[in-house]
This record gives structure tokens, sequence and C-alpha cells, in this order.
């Protein structure tokens, strides 16, 4: 069953985007306990299945984030709201200050004797590129000390800034584009021009005329502001 998306507001992704958190944090101390550190024992069982769960989960929740801000409601909050989740979800999928310990299992997956078939030993070294691209394998036993002097700084803060740089870029290059989409619209004033249109994308174009200054805009008599947004492209 889909969520009403017209009751999600900003507010709910905030409060989201924290106890999502919590409950991955959770499934992490979960995860760990079953696959110890030093153990010489990896299941399937005890580790890509609670972990494709746990990320499903949060995939399922972005997108649903995602698709709100592009066809349900576009305002400068929700974007925000939706900057901030994307935020959360770059800085890795896993909390990666102890996940080094998970790092041996996965390769015994990967390396395993027969035990596993192709696919599930692609699936492992897939989580296992996520975990390296996080810059596991650069923390000081697992963990993301601060530096707090110049001799402290280590190769792992030097790729987390690097990291941050390329998520403000891609962002900066994504504002950018909405920002321009925005600005490529155009006012129509004739019913006649838009005939065979859904009345959800009359309401929308209305709404939009509204926001844009004019107060006697109405999805049967407009006048209706076009934009490039998903929700008035897809149809």
């Amino acid at each position: 069953e889909f969520p009403n998306y017209a009751e999600i507001y900003p507010e709910h992704v905030d409060r989201g985007i924290i106890q999502l958190r919590n409950f991955k944090q959770r499934e992490i101390e979960i995860l760990l306990l079953n696959n110890p550190e030093g153990s010489s024992y990896t299941s399937w069982q005890n580790l890509m299945n609670p972990l494709e769960i746990l990320l499903d989960k949060v995939d399922k929740q972005f997108d649903t984030v995602l698709f709100i801000k592009d066809a349900v409601d576009n305002s400068p909050k929700m974007r925000k709201a939706c900057k901030n989740f994307l935020l959360w979800r770059w800085w890795g999928k896993l909390e990666e200050r102890m996940a080094h310990m998970l790092i041996p299992h996965f390769k015994r997956l990967i390396t395993g004797d027969g035990q596993q078939n192709e696919a599930k030993r692609r699936a492992a070294a897939v989580q296992l590129m996520e975990l390296e691209f996080g810059g596991v394998n650069l923390q000081e036993r697992g963990l993301s000390r601060t530096a707090t002097w110049a001799e402290d700084i280590t190769d792992w803060h030097h790729y987390q800034a690097a990291r941050n740089n390329l998520f403000n870029l891609t962002q900066i290059w994504n504002e950018n584009i909405e920002d321009d989409m925005s600005r490529k619209s155009f006012l129509v004033r004739h019913h006649e021009e838009l005939e065979g249109l859904p009345k959800f994308v009359l309401q929308d174009a209305a709404d939009a005329a509204l926001q844009a200054g004019y107060q006697k805009a109405t999805a049967e008599d407009g006048p209706w502001k076009i934009t490039l947004d998903d929700a008035m492209l897809e149809p």
C-alpha cells in the first residue's frame, strides 16, 4: 500500500531521518554481535540477509522523500529536508565507525570454497566496495576521531574532506538544474491550449500560478503556469 504522499510534510522527513538513524544503529550493533571480529565463521543468513533488509529500508524511505520533492511538494522546506536526507545517506549506508569489523566476513563470503553462488559473491563484493568507498580502511581502529592538531590529520580526514567537497559540488549542480528548470516556465491563459491534460496537472499549474502572484488562478479558468517539474512532464 502506497503512503498518502500529500500528508507527508518536511517536518515528518526530519523526524524520519532521526528514527531511521537510530534504527540503523541498532541493526548494525546486532550485525556486529552476530558476526564478531576474529570469528572464522561467516554465514549468508547472519550477515547479508539482515544487511539487505536494512539497506532496502533506507533506500525505500529515501525514494519516497525524493518522489515527494519531485512530484508532490517542491517547496524550499521540502527541498531542504530532502537535502538533509541525502547528506545523511551520502555518508554511508552503514555506520562506518565500527564497520571495519565486517570486512573479513565479506571477504570470506567472496572467496568461500564454493559455498556461495556467483550472484551471492557479487552481492557481497558490492557491499565490501561500499565500505571501502566510505573510507573504512583508512580509519584508525575503525574510529573516526576528531583531529585537534595539524599533526593529527590523517589520510582518513583528507579522504572525508574530498568526499564532502564532492557532495557539495553534486548538490550545487542539482540545485542549479532545479533553479534553471523553475525559471523555464510559461503562462497559459487559454484552456484550449491545454486540451487533454489530466485535471490534477491543471490544478498543479494553477497552484504554480498562484504562487507566482496570479491570485485569481483556478484549475478551471486559469491562468496556468507550466513548469518543467516531473509532476507536469511525466503525465
